[in-house]
């Protein structure tokens, strides 16, 4: 007789699936194997919750905030995927979407002059793109050795953060969107917007009048996070003719904080001083870019027609 025991595991067989018995009566009443917890201090979450108790008022409360630990992978796994996201709904404008170093490498073959005044530019830009693995940390050093420019670098110090200053169609914002291609291609999260956009999305929940969407946050807070902590940010045109007092210190939140959490960062602007970066943008924010960013000045020809679109590179 075929106990109740064969004619289950013979149905189960058809499935490819057989029950041992004596395997799963010896280990009833054992406790399950632990879970292998990706962060210890978040507990695999990706946030902690923390509770204060107001003795004046008797009342208990909590807040969810990131998890604290720089490299939890939880956090780091969420950010990416919220980047990705924002990515592809945000893509770089249509004049520079296609733009890569093999561009500069063709024109200096073939106009060579068009990248007088660019060559530490160039240099710097292709150093931090490819320096994705250390962070994007690197020294000008290596900038000028990359375009092969026999000159003393001026700075002997290591930065991750990138500013390319000159005047209007000196090719700043082409190396900007090199870069963003490149680390893109890595798979490496790296956020462009222009800076009157930023401001423009941060004023956007107190003007429910203007009917343009963005896809930052639906708070103020939420979006300057966005900006705040962006694995990789590239703050296009830095130089607004008028800079409000609100404006300075979104800026002030997003710049200081990327620098205090050395999150690497690119920013280009018309202003060609630091002093004059100051002026237009306070001491404060003026400070922590000379602080995080090496600041290449670029110049030369223009590559961009007044009035018209980018010359091809």
């Amino acid at each position: 007789m075929t106990s109740l025991r064969d004619a289950l595991n013979a149905v189960l067989k058809a499935s490819d699936k057989v029950i041992d018995f004596e395997q799963a009566a010896a280990t009833v009443g054992q406790s399950p194997p632990a879970r292998e917890v990706e962060c210890t201090i978040c507990n695999g979450a990706g946030f902690v919750v923390n509770g204060a108790y107001d003795p004046n008022t008797m009342h208990y409360s909590e807040t969810t905030v990131r998890c604290p630990d720089p490299d939890c992978p939880v956090v780091k796994r969420n950010l990416k995927a919220r980047y990705d996201t924002l990515i592809a709904k945000a893509p770089l404008p249509a004049e520079y979407a296609n733009f890569d170093f093999q561009d500069w490498y063709r024109l200096s073959e073939r106009q060579p002059d068009m990248c007088r005044g660019k060559w530490l530019g160039i240099g710097a830009a292709m150093v931090f793109a490819h320096s994705s693995e250390v962070g994007h940390w690197f020294r000008l050093q290596e900038a000028y050795a990359m375009v092969d420019v026999d000159q003393p670098a001026p700075n002997e110090f290591s930065k991750n953060s990138l500013l390319l200053a000159g005047k209007p169609g000196v090719g700043k914002t082409s190396l900007a969107a090199c870069i963003v291609n490149d680390l893109r291609t890595k798979e490496i999260p790296a956020l462009y917007e222009r800076v009157s956009n930023i401001l423009d999305a941060l004023k956007e929940p107190f003007n429910h009048g203007n009917d343009r969407e963005y896809d930052y946050g639906e708070t103020e807070q939420k979006i300057l996070n966005t900006f705040k902590y962006a694995p990789v940010l590239v703050m296009d045109e830095f130089n607004l003719a008028r800079a409000s007092d609100y404006s300075r210190q979104r800026l002030e939140d997003i710049v200081r904080h990327r620098y205090a959490h050395q999150l690497p960062t690119v920013m280009t602007t018309n202003l060609t001083s630091f002093d004059e970066f100051n002026e237009h943008w306070g001491d404060r924010v003026g400070h922590a870019v000379e602080g995080m960013a090496h600041w290449i000045v670029m110049s030369g020809a223009e590559l961009r027609r007044r009035g018209g679109p980018v010359e091809s590179i």
